[in-house]
């Protein structure tokens, strides 16, 4: 396995995984490398849901290639929300996903998996909110991205589902704020990704500022 990029006494986000990104630091020495995780804490109004942490699990991509998000179809107004204070930053999610302490939304109930990986034909959201000093630089693959109000960048991972833990794609937004960065990973295990819910789900992206 090649050995990330490193830069001495800062962290960059070098990985994708099905549930979160994995931020790399380093000391100064490339053979002392800690892997943490940047969590958003977060909070949804539908009934009963905890405030889910994002967290990892990190898996290596095969190949990339841009894809452009479709244009957003209308939120349902009976879209639950999921927020995350810290952030002061809101999102839209079909009433019949949840939103969990294993960090992120999801397209099925975490509380019936209890394998490692998202489960066949379905779909995860991750929401990572942090410094721009820590992440992941635009890749030389991507293509700009705006939501109307933000603008940053997007990037498709295709995956091979037989050697990716069932994944079949993963779609990553950057969207830049000043001095931080907000990434919204999608990890589809759907033979057919659900690209329009998740376009939905972007675009019901709301600041309190």
């Amino acid at each position: 396995m090649n050995k990330p990029l490193l830069a001495a006494g800062a962290l960059l986000l070098v990985g994708i995984g099905t549930a979160g990104a994995v931020y790399v630091a380093s000391s100064g020495s490339e053979e002392e490398v800690v892997q943490q995780v940047l969590t958003a804490t977060a909070t949804t109004s539908a009934s009963g849901s905890p405030s889910p942490t994002a967290s990892t699990s990190p898996s290596p991509t095969i190949s990339a290639s841009p894809g452009p998000t479709p244009s957003a179809a209308p939120v349902p107004e009976d879209w639950a929300t999921y927020s995350v204070p810290e952030a002061g930053l809101s999102l839209r999610y079909p009433p019949a996903w949840y939103a969990l302490n294993d960090g992120g939304i999801h397209s099925w109930n975490p509380a019936t998996w209890n394998k490692p990986y998202i489960p066949p034909e379905s779909v995860s959201i991750d929401v990572i909110y942090g410094s721009s000093d820590y992440a992941e630089p635009r890749p030389g693959e991507a293509t700009d991205f705006s939501t109307g109000a933000d603008a940053g960048w997007e990037i498709t991972y295709m995956k091979n589902p037989t050697v990716e833990d069932g994944l079949t794609r993963v779609h990553q937004i950057a969207l830049e704020r000043g001095e931080f960065t907000l990434f919204i990973i999608a990890s589809f295990s759907q033979t057919s990704p659900d690209e329009e819910t998740f376009s939905q789900i972007v675009h019901s992206l709301r600041f309190a500022d």
